[in-house]
């Protein structure tokens, strides 16, 4: 029961870091590229600090993509639909599909490398431990 409440906490924060994500990206041309970074440095200290288990490492990925495509989703799948010649914001959906990758896929990239960081820092405090006594 404490491993799916945690694992159900896991998700939430995951699903919240991408729905912010998503809302800062969509602004990412504006002053609010710099939260854009900053908040790119929490979400890889949050991944650096998830724990290395196969399913919270996974629930945490989707969720946080859920959280991100749900945003991308609502708000440029608005504009596609309310979108007439001369007067649209977006560009079409292979584009913003694209973007949408764009944006996403150094994230992940970044938090599978803090992940592979951390676990090459315990292997390596372990063996010095252990080559000590």
């Amino acid at each position: 029961m404490a491993q799916r409440l945690r694992l159900g906490s896991q998700v939430a924060v995951a699903v919240g870091l991408g729905v912010v994500y998503g809302l800062l990206a969509l602004e990412a041309v504006s002053p609010l590229a710099i939260v854009l970074f900053i908040w790119i440095g929490l979400t890889l200290l949050w991944a650096w600090r998830l724990p290395a288990t196969a399913p919270v490492l996974g629930a945490s990925a989707v969720g946080f993509l859920a959280g991100f495509a749900g945003v991308w989703g609502v708000v440029l799948g608005h504009q596609l639909l309310t979108c007439r010649p001369l007067s649209c914001q977006s560009a079409d959906l292979p584009t913003d599909l694209f973007l949408g990758l764009a944006f996403t896929a150094p994230i992940f990239v970044l938090a599978a490398g803090a992940i592979g960081l951390r676990h090459l820092v315990r292997l390596r405090l372990q063996r010095a431990k252990h080559g000590q006594q």
